[in-house]
């Protein structure tokens, strides 16, 4: 068991590795919820122990839960949700000024 957990914290380690790193105003986000990384149209990632700060700062614990995914140590929140809608959109409404 523990070998399967480690191949997929590895593969997940992988995928974030390749997304923007963005801090939380880049998705119009109070400065003090923290580091994120997005792809910047599918969801956003953050580390499990910044989720807390996440769900508090940005008001994500008001997303619904069919949008929310913990996969290694980290926490998904994928499009679909109104707020994670709202921080797609306001990142990429950064990227095009």
């Amino acid at each position: 068991m523990l070998n399967l957990i480690n191949e997929i914290n590895q593969k997940v380690e992988v995928f974030v590795g390749g997304l923007t790193e963005v801090q939380a105003q880049d998705l119009g986000l109070d400065e003090r919820a923290g580091r994120l990384y997005t792809d910047g149209f599918e969801g956003i990632v953050v580390h499990k122990e910044a989720d807390q700060r996440l769900c508090y700062y940005g008001g994500f614990e008001y997303v619904d839960k069919y949008y929310r995914q913990e996969l290694g140590d980290y926490v998904f929140y994928t499009a679909g949700d109104d707020r994670i809608d709202e921080c797609l959109d306001h990142f990429r409404n950064l990227e095009t000024v």
